[in-house]
């Protein structure tokens, strides 16, 4: 029997419906939440807007997920001094995201590089095993906390992340069906995201 591997993204507040979509897939669904989303981006909106030459899409056809365990995080956030909050995370099978019928790919924005592209990888799922946080990211808990501000939680760390661009001649956005995925809770930290439809 094969060895079933998690990604996770984390629950919004105020969800609705059952899909994980992309920000530009949520304004197609419904666009007061997606102005609420993008408050995320306020003072950063050169990310929000950036065209993924090669992908031929934009920042906000992405779906990011994150490899690592979310329980793992929450001790090296302990053990660097933070005192986490309760936050709830889908945990979803990698077979779910294989058989979604979007590109997947690594974003590894740890390795040199001048333009973004640089930092992209396809996704080989056939090799994939669940991660240990990289040891940049555990720094950066143990940076925070001496200089008293929040951690960016996976900042530091490599993500993967799915094309889900609108289609013209399709009615619904592409995106991951979460339905019956398991949600966990844990404690961790970082900004609370805006409300997302799912």
């Amino acid at each position: 029997m094969e060895t079933e591997y998690y990604l996770y993204a984390s629950v919004p507040p105020n969800m609705q419906g059952t899909r994980l979509v992309s920000r530009n897939g949520l304004a197609a669904l419904n666009p007061a939440l997606a102005a609420d989303a993008a408050r995320k981006y306020v003072g950063r909106e050169g990310v929000r807007d950036m065209y993924i030459l090669g992908l031929d899409c934009h920042w906000a056809d992405l779906i990011f997920l994150t490899p690592y365990d979310p329980e793992k995080t929450s001790e090296h956030l302990m053990n660097a001094g933070h005192t986490p909050r309760p936050q709830r995370f889908f945990k979803i099978p990698l077979s779910r995201i294989k058989t979604s019928g979007l590109e997947a790919y690594w974003l590894d924005t740890t390795r040199p590089h001048t333009v973004i592209g640089e930092c992209i990888y396809p996704f080989e799922f056939e090799k994939f095993t669940t991660p240990d946080l990289p040891q940049q990211q555990i720094d950066e808990y143990q940076n925070a906390k001496r200089d008293g501000r929040n951690p960016l939680l996976y900042g530091r760390a490599p993500h993967m992340f799915l094309v889900a661009k609108n289609r013209e001649h399709e009615t619904e956005p592409p995106g991951i069906d979460l339905s019956d995925c398991e949600i966990i809770t844990v404690d961790v930290m970082g900004k609370r995201s805006a409300p997302r439809q799912l």
